[in-house]
């Protein structure tokens, strides 16, 4: 008997927290504002201990660390090698004539800057050589069909300032050009005075937005593109002085008429003459190609490297359009695919309004968003996932995290910055060899980015460096 009680003891022992995995630091891993929200849990992926756990059930505003959640969910249900599609169709009005419908699944590649640009004008050659094997050489229509579409052209819950401004495109049952248009102004050499916008890239058929930009003698862009309603279009802000073209970024207003538009002239250039183009519900017609995306892995390792917006917005969509099968997709729905995903798979919980984290209105635990990070680790695509975060202090929008320090290179992160939010989540392989999936996200701080990021650095440093 008192052998067994010995025994029973090193068991006991062998697993208690002083002989093997010390308990978890429960201090606060930033000195930052004490009326700052902070929230953080680091794991060790290869054991499942927790190492740091501060708030780590917190619900706190992610911004673009959401994006985790959206590809993971993207990736997991459709697979690395997964293409999204828009299929291309053939029929006829009541008068004969030939009607090209276009029927989008909200794949957001098409002519993207970040993959093909020249997409479309491929698809629409080969497009015209199908027609002309079958004796076509006119179209009376082509026909966007957006009777699935989002009503919304932009999240109500986005807020104003992101709203088509710069990154805020939104993602379209068909997208073209990312979604976005160049405005080129000329601009005055004095302070204060408006600017004459020269072009629009690409042209909008005179489409141009109702501008009040003025000069300001920073060199910074303090300017704002957004839509007030269907048809107005403004351009606002300040933008430097004394340039002989500045360029500005903001989301193209209608891209499902300007697919329309595009694909008119493409095929006109390759000798299919085309009467009109338009928007709207179109009739069942005869499959005449599919213009395939780049894979699922691809598009997530932009979206996370890049923090593409439209993209992990328009996987939202993409993955709310294949849970309903005939239904209008919304902002809702797309939001919901998301955590419905999560919470059916891994019993998660989390308040999205997007799949890009661009509402302020998002809330996540960091314990959750290390727990969607570790069940990736353990389904068959970690490796894609992994590799599609930026490493930091050397890429994408981690590139500043740890720069010239010894982590820089030894994690693979997700950041997220809003007005008063600044997160990162990921992976990192310590001195010891151990990888630990972590997260961090601090809410209503009042220091510097710079400052703050500096912090977030140190605390993943002391993790890298951890010997426990």
């Amino acid at each position: 008997m008192a052998y067994r009680r010995i025994a029973a003891l090193a068991i006991v022992a062998a697993f208690s927290p002083s002989q093997g995995y010390a308990q978890p630091d429960k201090g606060k891993p930033l000195e930052v504002d004490a009326a700052a929200s902070v929230g953080a849990y680091a794991v060790d992926l290869g054991s499942g201990k927790a190492i740091w756990e501060y708030n780590a059930n917190r619900w706190l505003t992610p911004a673009s660390v959401t994006k985790l959640l959206t590809t993971g969910a993207a990736l997991a249900t459709k697979g690395s090698d997964a293409r999204l599609h828009t299929k291309i169709e053939l029929s006829q009005d009541s008068a004969g004539g030939k009607i090209l419908c276009v029927r989008g699944e909200y794949d957001p590649t098409t002519s993207s800057r970040y993959f093909n640009k020249m997409q479309l004008a491929d698809a629409a050659k080969k497009i015209a050589e199908k027609l002309k094997s079958l004796g076509i050489s006119e179209l009376s229509n082509i026909i966007v069909d957006d009777s699935r579409a989002c009503q919304d052209a932009a999240s109500p819950k986005c807020l104003w300032e992101d709203m088509g401004n710069h990154y805020g495109a939104a993602p379209t049952i068909v997208s073209i050009y990312d979604n976005n248009v160049e405005l080129y102004y000329s601009t005055p050499q004095a302070s204060g005075e408006l600017c004459r916008l020269d072009s629009v890239v690409p042209d909008l058929a005179g489409l141009k937005p109702r501008t009040y930009i003025k000069t300001h003698a920073s060199a910074a862009d303090k300017s704002q593109i957004y839509m007030g309603g269907d048809d107005t279009w403004y351009a606002t802000g300040f933008i430097p002085c004394g340039r002989k073209s500045y360029r500005l970024r903001g989301a193209m207003p209608h891209p499902t008429t300007q697919y329309g538009k595009a694909l008119s002239e493409l095929l006109r250039q390759n000798g299919i003459s085309v009467s009109r183009y338009e928007t709207g519900a179109a009739g069942a017609g005869e499959e005449v190609m599919l213009i395939e995306s780049p894979t699922i892995a691809e598009i997530i390792k932009v979206t996370n490297h890049e923090s593409v917006n439209l993209f992990a917005d328009g996987l939202a969509f993409n993955m709310a359009m294949s849970k309903n099968a005939a239904g209008v997709v919304t902002w809702e729905s797309a939001a919901d695919a998301v955590m419905s995903f999560w919470r059916e798979k891994a019993g998660l919980e989390m308040n999205l309004d997007d799949g890009s984290g661009l509402s302020p209105q998002g809330a996540v635990s960091a314990k959750t968003i290390v727990a969607a990070i570790s069940y990736m680790r353990r389904s068959g695509e970690w490796a894609a996932y992994k590799s599609s975060l930026p490493t930091a202090g050397r890429s994408g929008t981690a590139q500043r995290l740890g720069h010239g320090t010894e982590l820089s290179g030894r994690a693979r992160v997700k950041s997220g910055t809003m007005t008063g939010v600044m997160a990162y989540a990921g992976v990192l392989t310590t001195r010891q060899g151990r990888e630990v999936a972590f997260c961090i996200m601090v809410n209503h701080y009042k220091e510097t980015q710079g400052n703050l990021r500096a912090k977030i650095a140190d605390w993943l440093i002391k993790i890298y460096n951890d010997k426990k």
